[in-house]
Protein backbone atom coordinates (compact mmCIF):
# COMPACT_ATOMS: atom_id res chain seq x y z
CA UNK A 1 0.00 0.00 0.00
CA UNK A 2 3.06 2.34 0.71
CA UNK A 3 3.75 1.90 -2.96
CA UNK A 4 0.36 2.61 -4.26
CA UNK A 5 0.16 6.09 -1.71
CA UNK A 6 3.49 7.34 -3.06
CA UNK A 7 2.37 6.29 -6.91
CA UNK A 8 -0.74 8.56 -6.28
CA UNK A 9 0.57 11.54 -4.61
CA UNK A 10 3.61 11.66 -7.57
CA UNK A 11 0.06 11.65 -10.30
CA UNK A 12 -0.92 14.21 -8.41
CA UNK A 13 1.88 16.74 -8.54
CA UNK A 14 2.32 15.63 -12.33
CA UNK A 15 -1.77 16.21 -12.65
CA UNK A 16 -0.90 20.00 -11.35
CA UNK A 17 2.26 19.99 -13.68
CA UNK A 18 0.19 18.92 -16.92
CA UNK A 19 -2.53 21.62 -15.85
CA UNK A 20 -5.11 18.65 -15.87
CA UNK A 21 -7.53 19.53 -13.97
CA UNK A 22 -9.86 16.52 -14.39
CA UNK A 23 -7.39 14.62 -12.73
CA UNK A 24 -6.45 16.28 -9.90
CA UNK A 25 -10.26 16.76 -8.93
CA UNK A 26 -10.79 12.95 -9.10
CA UNK A 27 -7.61 12.52 -6.58
CA UNK A 28 -9.26 15.20 -3.98
CA UNK A 29 -11.41 14.68 -1.35
CA UNK A 30 -14.02 17.43 -1.19
CA UNK A 31 -13.89 19.64 1.20
CA UNK A 32 -10.16 19.64 1.50
CA UNK A 33 -7.71 20.91 4.37
CA UNK A 34 -4.67 23.13 2.55
CA UNK A 35 -2.34 24.41 4.82
CA UNK A 36 0.69 26.44 3.19
CA UNK A 37 2.33 30.30 2.62
CA UNK A 38 -1.24 31.58 2.60
CA UNK A 39 -2.40 30.56 5.30
CA UNK A 40 -5.11 27.27 6.50
CA UNK A 41 -8.20 26.52 4.63
CA UNK A 42 -10.94 24.82 3.92
CA UNK A 43 -11.80 24.55 0.12
CA UNK A 44 -15.10 22.84 -1.58
CA UNK A 45 -14.52 22.04 -5.33
CA UNK A 46 -15.50 25.35 -7.12
CA UNK A 47 -13.00 27.32 -4.93
CA UNK A 48 -10.18 24.66 -5.64
CA UNK A 49 -10.95 25.13 -9.50
CA UNK A 50 -11.34 28.78 -9.48
CA UNK A 51 -7.74 28.47 -7.30
CA UNK A 52 -5.97 25.92 -9.86
CA UNK A 53 -7.25 28.18 -12.92
CA UNK A 54 -5.51 30.76 -11.39
CA UNK A 55 -1.91 29.04 -11.49
CA UNK A 56 -3.11 27.79 -15.32
CA UNK A 57 0.15 30.30 -16.52
CA UNK A 58 2.36 29.29 -14.43
CA UNK A 59 5.15 26.73 -15.60
CA UNK A 60 5.95 24.02 -12.95
CA UNK A 61 8.24 20.48 -12.71
CA UNK A 62 8.88 18.41 -10.35
CA UNK A 63 12.66 17.78 -10.27
CA UNK A 64 12.59 15.17 -6.91
CA UNK A 65 10.43 13.51 -4.57
CA UNK A 66 12.63 12.38 -1.77
CA UNK A 67 13.13 11.15 1.79
CA UNK A 68 9.14 9.83 1.67
CA UNK A 69 7.63 8.50 4.97
CA UNK A 70 4.66 6.68 4.43
CA UNK A 71 2.18 5.13 7.34
CA UNK A 72 -0.98 3.46 6.04
CA UNK A 73 -4.32 1.63 7.76
CA UNK A 74 -7.17 0.32 6.41
CA UNK A 75 -9.15 3.57 5.57
CA UNK A 76 -6.34 6.51 5.18
CA UNK A 77 -2.81 6.81 4.57
CA UNK A 78 0.04 9.45 5.61
CA UNK A 79 2.75 10.38 3.14
CA UNK A 80 5.43 13.15 4.02
CA UNK A 81 8.59 13.92 1.79
CA UNK A 82 10.68 16.49 0.64
CA UNK A 83 9.93 18.31 -3.15
CA UNK A 84 12.33 19.55 -5.29
CA UNK A 85 10.83 21.45 -8.22
CA UNK A 86 11.39 24.45 -10.39
CA UNK A 87 8.15 26.67 -10.16
CA UNK A 88 7.63 29.18 -13.47
CA UNK A 89 11.65 29.38 -13.41
CA UNK A 90 12.51 29.21 -9.97
CA UNK A 91 14.22 26.54 -8.41
CA UNK A 92 11.77 25.35 -5.06
CA UNK A 93 12.17 22.65 -2.17
CA UNK A 94 9.57 22.13 0.24
CA UNK A 95 8.68 19.95 2.83
CA UNK A 96 5.27 18.21 2.29
CA UNK A 97 2.78 16.44 4.00
CA UNK A 98 -0.76 14.56 2.95
CA UNK A 99 -3.53 12.85 4.35
CA UNK A 100 -5.62 10.09 2.16
CA UNK A 101 -8.88 8.39 2.84
CA UNK A 102 -10.20 5.63 0.77
CA UNK A 103 -13.60 6.26 0.28
CA UNK A 104 -16.13 3.74 -1.93
CA UNK A 105 -12.96 1.85 -2.49
CA UNK A 106 -10.94 4.85 -4.27
CA UNK A 107 -8.24 6.94 -2.15
CA UNK A 108 -8.80 10.61 -2.41
CA UNK A 109 -6.73 13.35 -0.72
CA UNK A 110 -8.30 14.89 2.22
CA UNK A 111 -5.36 17.09 3.56
CA UNK A 112 -2.27 19.05 2.06
CA UNK A 113 0.32 20.67 3.51
CA UNK A 114 3.68 22.61 2.12
CA UNK A 115 6.58 24.37 4.19
CA UNK A 116 9.41 26.01 1.77
CA UNK A 117 12.75 24.89 3.08
CA UNK A 118 15.38 27.50 3.96
CA UNK A 119 19.00 26.99 2.30
CA UNK A 120 21.29 25.81 4.35
CA UNK A 121 24.39 27.66 4.62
Amino acid sequence: MKTEISKLERKYWDAMADHDYETVRDLTRFPCLVAGKRGVMSVDEPTYKTLFEQGGGKNMKVNSITDEHIETAEDHALIAYVIELDYNGQAMKCACTSTWAKEDGNWRCAMHTETDLEEKA
